[in-house]
């Protein structure tokens, strides 16, 4: 009987110190959507639930855009409304300028700051971009914005001449990247 006691205690002991391991802070996932599967042979589908987003994350949540639509971030309202490919002035040998304007509309009641640092640009294969600057440029959206106003500026981007159809994606994110949004550029 006392050995019986003995081996319930530590059974129990195990299971404590083996849920121990399970955080509380880890991410949960639930499904978004069921995914619809049809079995060979029928035309009957049946919900599976592998379509699935953690609910707590340490990465922001992204949005991905089309150009010329535009999206609520953090204190901006921002919109990306044209990418093109332009000539500001001679650009070291294989490299071309892309500029992309963009609207920022501070919709909260006190002045926001805007950086460079919250835009990047990145190609197909992750390479980042920064914007650049050179003189003479029209001036980009940066610096403080009042309450209700909207900054709009081009950005440029000085990238390699593209010799195929090249796939870019232009991201504004609020300092310190606790909320941005992408926009899928094709040139």
């Amino acid at each position: 009987m006392k050995k019986m006691i003995m081996s319930f205690v530590v059974l129990i002991s195990v299971c404590l110190l083996a849920s121990c391991g399970i955080s509380p802070s880890a991410s949960t996932a639930v499904p978004t959507h069921p995914a619809a599967t049809t079995t060979t042979g029928t035309s009957t589908t049946q919900p599976v639930s592998s379509d699935v987003q953690p609910i707590a994350s340490a990465m922001p949540p992204r949005v991905h855009l089309q150009v010329g639509t535009g999206v609520q971030l953090a204190h901006f309202y921002v919109t990306v409304t044209r990418a093109e490919l332009h000539t500001v002035q001679t650009p070291p040998a294989g490299m071309t300028y892309l500029l992309v304007t963009a609207t920022l509309r501070n919709t909260t009641p006190i002045g926001r700051p805007l950086l460079a640092a919250n835009y990047i640009l990145h190609d197909a294969s992750g390479k980042a971009y920064y914007p650049h600057t050179y003189s003479g440029a029209p001036a980009p959206p940066y610096g403080v914005v009042k309450p209700g106003a909207t900054a709009l500026g081009p950005l440029v981007f000085l990238v390699p001449i593209p010799v195929v159809q090249t796939h870019y994606t232009f991201t504004y994110q609020w300092t310190g990247g606790l909320a941005q949004a992408s926009w899928d550029i094709v040139i």
